[in-house]
């Protein structure tokens, strides 16, 4: 039944508690028969769909509200930067150009980016009270078109390939962006 716990949680995300339990409760009744690849598939098909549903039925306003998230993620990043600059000037003039502020200054802004997403995540969701991740998903579309069309017209020795593999990879960050909409999610509901 762990299963079912986690396919509710995921269901949550995107719909009600009522209609989440509901729902992977019919999956469980009706995956015995197909396996547990088509129950996860299932799960993941349907918090998409109901996603998708959310943002087609009001896609101006999400698509408004992802690029104002865009441009609060990116002025975040830098104030967060421009805060931070001053100590990696110093380090790099106390430790000169080797390995090791190189390495702190990729934590940094690493860093800075984790918290700049998780807290526009957040401002986000709170504007959009029982359909958080949909803005979300909206800036991560508009950061990906973003992104390769500033990597297609400006840099011309980048291939298609090379920009859609560093969009995949920096995915992985937008988890923060995900985490403060769902950390929103989870409060208001309680």
């Amino acid at each position: 039944m762990r299963r079912v716990r986690i396919a509710e949680w995921i269901l949550e995300l995107v719909t009600t508690r009522e209609r989440a339990a509901s729902l992977a409760g019919d999956l469980v009744e009706d995956g015995p028969g197909h396996g547990v690849f088509w129950f996860w598939a299932t799960v993941v098909r349907a918090a998409g769909t109901m996603l998708w549903r959310e943002f087609a039925s009001d896609w101006k306003r999400m698509l408004r509200l992802g690029a104002a998230g865009l441009i609060v993620e990116y002025l975040g990043m830098l104030i967060l930067l421009l805060l931070v600059s001053p100590i990696l000037g110093l380090m790099g003039m106390a430790y000169g150009s080797g390995m090791i502020p190189k390495l702190i200054s990729g934590a940094f802004g690493l860093s800075a980016m984790v918290v700049s997403q998780f807290a526009v995540g957040w401002w986000m969701a709170r504007r959009t009270p029982g359909r958080e991740l949909v803005p979300c998903a909206a800036l991560i579309g508009l950061d990906s078109l973003l992104t390769v069309v500033v990597n297609l017209v400006w840099s011309r020795q980048t291939s298609v390939l090379e920009v859609l593999l560093g969009i995949t990879a920096f995915q992985i960050v937008n988890v923060s962006l995900f985490a403060g909409a769902v950390t929103a999610r989870r409060r208001r509901m309680s």
